[in-house]
């Protein structure tokens, strides 16, 4: 599957407008379509509303509302923008077209679902990858998967001790390895106290590997 780049949303959505411009030809039954997580989906109907396409129909949630986290469906044919999950209780429905996207943070079990009769791409957007400082992550809504440090991995040994702030010590004896049934257990017990008596430890246990700035994102009540 090729990939193509771009800037940001407003670029791809122009690219997929140009597309459909190109291979409708006259015809209603062509079509294009994207696949996309809620955050990027949303963003992508935006910005093809902002061209002039009008909506035909769409069901698009956050998964805070119906508690679904997997990706929709896009499609633009000449009744407008149509959008749907596109997992369902059974499995992942054929996302069929004349041309398909796919954005590269999508799964990659919803490959063998897309049906371009003309090509499939793969589509990386810079403004996906954009972290600021002042980001506040939130991990279970954020596909900032490359840039921002929460998916940096890091050795679980170190020769030596990475002091975060003055009132709390993470020492390389307190990470701790395991073997579990499903995969590597991975766990890190931060502690501290203000001298007064008070003492606060708390533990984190993952099978994926964090730098120390990762759980400082992620976890920022810890190091305060």
């Amino acid at each position: 599957m090729r990939t193509l780049r771009f800037d940001d949303f407003e670029d791809f959505a122009a690219e997929v407008s140009d597309m459909y411009d190109s291979v409708c030809g006259g015809d209603d039954l062509n079509s294009v379509c994207v696949v996309a997580l809620y955050e990027e989906a949303k963003k992508i109907i935006e910005q093809l509303v902002c061209i002039g396409h009008p909506i035909a129909n769409v069901t698009l949630n956050s998964s805070e509302i119906d508690n679904y986290f997997d990706e929709y469906v896009i499609d633009l044919n000449s009744d407008g923008i149509w959008c749907e999950p596109a997992k369902r209780a059974n499995g992942y429905i054929w996302c069929e077209s004349d041309v398909c996207y796919v954005l590269d943070n999508c799964s990659s079990k919803v490959i063998p679902y897309v049906k371009g009769d003309s090509g499939n791409f793969e589509v990386s957007i810079d403004e996906m990858d954009d972290c600021s400082d002042e980001h506040e992550c939130d991990p279970y809504s954020c596909n900032h998967k490359a840039r921002c440090g929460v998916f940096d991995t890091a050795p679980l040994k170190t020769d030596k001790a990475d002091k975060v702030k003055t009132a709390v010590k993470v020492d390389a004896d307190d990470l701790k390895y395991s073997e579990v049934e499903d995969g590597d257990l991975h766990g890190i017990t931060v502690s501290k106290s203000n001298g007064t008596g008070r003492y606060e430890s708390y533990s984190i246990y993952s099978t994926k590997e964090y730098s120390i700035e990762a759980l400082k994102r992620l976890l920022p009540e810890w190091f305060k």
